[in-house]
């Protein structure tokens, strides 16, 4: 039986069939258009997302810097609470500030507290803190084994317990070669205690003297018989604060003292109240502080930049709680 025949003709046809179909497909001209709007597309949205995020840093920094500078009056605003006597700005005796009025009365602190030169004090307050000054720290155990001229006051402390401290602040402004403060200025607060050391064995003075009574407006810093010319603890307290007389500033009320007593800054400065007469057995003191940040380099803007919306101005007033020159309400 013959094997059958197979003809070719239906794959000759199936081939013919593919190969005569056309292939889709974009010429060049329509893969540049679209490459190009698709470019201009996504520019649009990365611009936005640039704008969106720099409103959000902007945003941040200014809300930031506003919180920083409300903490910031809070803690000297509960300090100030604990203050024995604040010194009225002309009684700081700091060079280039007004003296009139406080003949008799000047601290010298420029002279007994070594500040540096391009420190502006503010406020300047005594206070009684307890002692020893941490957990850490111990009284002596016996006034005894100390040096004859510190069993006295050895054994005074133990009773007391508590001693004064000096406390400044003060403006400082930043330079713009220091990579770690970034604002136009800061505060930085001094801290003078009365005693360096304080041990079980030792009991070490930083001055001589308590200041009391009236002495607190002639004190002068003295540690046996000499000067003392004592550099005081520092501690920054906030960055990022203004800096410059730009702003116009709020006046004191009357029976204030400005301080600083020359309009030197209005980013930082306090409103002091006088005593109402140098015999006044009534003295009650208050305080109203004047606080300026400045958010503009934290916002990324250029340092003369002065855009009201980034300089938040904070103020608040305070009433020391001390009894000091108090007078107790007399009854029948």
């Amino acid at each position: 039986m013959a094997a059958p025949k197979f003809s070719p003709t239906p794959l000759r046809l199936c081939l013919t069939c593919f190969t005569s179909q056309k292939t889709a497909g974009f010429t060049l001209t329509e893969l540049l258009v679209a490459t190009f709007i698709g470019l201009i597309a996504t520019m649009g949205l990365l611009s936005l997302f640039n704008q969106l995020l720099g409103e959000s840093r902007r945003d941040f920094a200014r809300s930031e810097t506003q919180r920083e500078m409300a903490q910031a009056l809070d803690y000297i605003s509960a300090e100030l609470r604990e203050a024995v006597y604040v010194y009225e700005g002309e009684c700081l005796g700091i060079s280039g500030q007004a003296s009139a009025g406080c003949a008799g009365r000047s601290t010298n602190l420029a002279s007994s507290v070594a500040l540096p030169s391009s420190t502006m004090p503010v406020l300047a307050f005594w206070k009684l803190e307890p002692v020893p000054y941490n957990g850490d720290q111990k009284l002596p155990v016996d006034c005894t084994k100390l040096a004859s001229d510190r069993q006295a006051d050895c054994q005074s402390l133990k009773i007391a317990r508590n001693a004064y401290t000096l406390v400044i602040y003060a403006l400082v402004r930043n330079s713009n070669s220091s990579g770690l403060w970034q604002g136009p200025a800061r505060i930085v607060r001094y801290q003078l205690r009365k005693y360096k050391t304080v041990t079980k064995d030792a009991l070490t003075r930083a001055y001589d003297g308590d200041p009391s009574a009236d002495n607190f407006r002639s004190w002068t810093c003295r540690l046996n018989d000499a000067p003392c010319n004592s550099v005081p603890h520092s501690d920054t307290l906030v960055d990022y604060l203004d800096f410059g007389t730009t702003n116009n500033s709020q006046a004191c009320p009357v029976s204030y003292s400005r301080v600083p007593s020359k309009p030197l800054s209005t980013s930082f400065y306090a409103c002091v109240r006088r005593p109402a007469t140098e015999g006044n057995l009534d003295f009650r003191q208050d305080i109203i502080v004047f606080l300026r940040g400045n958010a503009m380099a934290r916002a990324g803007f250029a340092s003369s930049s002065r855009s009201s919306g980034y300089l938040p101005s904070l103020q608040t007033q305070v009433q020391a709680r001390s009894v000091f020159r108090r007078v107790p309400p007399m009854t029948n």
